[in-house]
């Protein structure tokens, strides 16, 4: 069963989790609720971020996973993907479809802190070696700024998640 704070979580942070609709959600349009993609950036992470964070967060978008997307998640996942649940994906293979962009485009986070790390996975995985739609100009910064490890920036984790609870 639920507990009684996923219970009093708003429709867009219970998709996000993998969680079903409450039942008046599920009356007010079923599971997709058509939102378009939105991005992972926002402004004021310039304030807190490092350059590579930030960079790494404008290559990023928020969207809900439709039923070609359901089809070419790799098997061995801990917990089945439903059709609109929310995700990241990479904006440059966005447009490609499902079956034809490059591994680790797309990740499914189990929560909102474990978000991060899908983007690091995302930045490592996918943006330096598998995406063939990533400007090469941008490639390279995301390599020197993660080889670098420049300026610090004073915000981690929680701001990912924190950034993303903002988003709604």
């Amino acid at each position: 069963g639920e507990t009684t704070v996923e219970r009093g979580l708003d429709w867009r942070t219970r998709r996000f989790l993998g969680l079903p609709p409450v039942p008046d959600e599920m009356e007010l349009g079923g599971l997709m609720t058509g939102h378009p993609p939105e991005d992972l950036y926002m402004e004021c992470d310039e304030e807190v971020l490092s350059d590579h964070q930030v960079l790494l967060r404008k290559q990023i978008e928020f969207f809900e996973a439709g039923p070609n997307d359901l089809l070419c998640m790799g098997s061995g996942r801990r917990r089945d993907i439903a059709v609109g649940q929310v995700g990241i994906r990479c904006k440059h293979c966005a447009h490609l479809p499902a079956h034809l962009r490059p591994r680790g485009s797309m990740y499914f986070p189990a929560s909102l802190r474990a978000l991060y790390q899908a983007a690091q996975n995302m930045g490592v995985a996918h943006f330096v070696s598998a995406c063939g739609m990533i400007n090469e100009q941008t490639r390279q910064e995301l390599i020197e700024f993660q080889s670098a490890k420049n300026k610090a920036g004073h915000a981690g984790k929680k701001w990912w998640a924190d950034g993303a609870r903002a988003r709604g």
